[in-house]
């Protein structure tokens, strides 16, 4: 495609609508790519450091894992991983994440269905 655009071959195809949907594709690819790393890097940077700072993973392993007992409990058994929930910044946190995963999800299927847009209109002039 991008060959296509940059040559100027895409101008050459007769179906308008076919030359709307291949001009428009690219950004609409960034879109989910910068989605994507947006969500990333939030993750990374936020959410990660936030969780191991506050979860036990190896007491949450331990009780809820079918290998727990070659993982053992945690030195810190008295710490509970429901406090959590009591935490604003947990809150937030997760409330992005849910926020950003449905922009993301309408994002993809924005591209879903203008590729199948596009494979239509291909089938169209075979």
């Amino acid at each position: 495609l991008n060959e296509g655009l940059n040559t100027g071959k895409v101008a050459l195809i007769k179906s308008d609508s076919l030359k709307t949907l291949l001009y428009g594709l690219p950004s609409l690819v960034e879109e989910v790519r910068s989605g994507e790393k947006y969500m990333n890097e939030d993750l990374n940077d936020y959410f990660y450091p936030f969780i191991y700072e506050h979860i036990s993973f190896r007491q949450m392993d331990y009780e809820h894992t079918a290998h727990g007992e070659l993982i053992g409990p945690s030195k810190f058994s008295s710490h509970n991983n429901l406090n959590v929930l009591n935490i604003l910044k947990f809150e937030s946190l997760i409330d992005n994440i849910f926020y950003n995963s449905n922009v993301q999800i309408d994002n993809y299927q924005r591209l879903k269905t203008e590729l199948e847009n596009i494979y239509e209109l291909i089938e169209e002039y075979d």
